[in-house]
Order: C-alpha cells, then structure tokens, then sequence
C-alpha cells in the first residue's frame, strides 16, 4: 500500500490526475484478489488510513516528515512541560519547521 502511494504521489505531482486514477484501481484490484477487498482505492481512502504513520519510513501515507520533526523538536528540550507548551502553539507544518529551525 505505501508503494501504491508514493507512486500516486508521483503521478499526481506530475498533473495526471487520470493516470493515478487508473493505476489506484489498478491496485485496488490487485488487493482485491489478494484477499484485501477494498471497494475503493482514492486518495480519501489515504487521508482516512494512514494520515499518520507508525514509523519514520513512512506508512500507507508515505514518508511522515511530521514525527521525525517533531522528534527532533523534543530533543531540542530538556523538560517535558517546555517541549509541550513550545509546540502547543504550532497549527501547520511550516510554523513547526520555523521553531525547529529557530
């Protein structure tokens, strides 16, 4: 599944809406008879299982630049309560990126 993303990212990067449509229900088939049935294969069905992933090497959602930023936000903290009240305030990826950076 997470191949199946990256490449739909890949495609959908590149403005071929049509061709990462074609290729998920390619996939969605191949799931299907393998036993994984899946009624439909989009890029809701991405943002629904996997918008996180379990590992830094990414999930069904692909690679996660979010833990490992916000792994080494934590590091950049000695007390708990400090790391905790510092990314309170973060609402997007960007605004995590500029206090890791600063």
């Amino acid at each position: 599944m997470r191949r199946t993303r990256i490449e739909t990212d890949r495609l959908l990067a590149e403005g071929d809406v049509i061709g990462a449509e074609n290729y998920m229900e390619a996939r969605r088939q191949v799931f299907w008879e393998n036993n994984y049935p899946i009624r439909k294969l989009n890029q809701a069905y991405f943002a629904f299982y996997g918008a996180y992933s379990a590992g830094p090497e990414g999930g069904a959602a692909g690679e996660d630049p979010v833990g490992p930023a916000v792994q080494a936000l934590r590091a950049q903290y000695d007390q708990l309560a400090d790391f905790l009240n510092a990314i309170s305030w973060i609402t997007s990826f960007e605004a995590l990126l500029n206090l890791l950076e600063g």
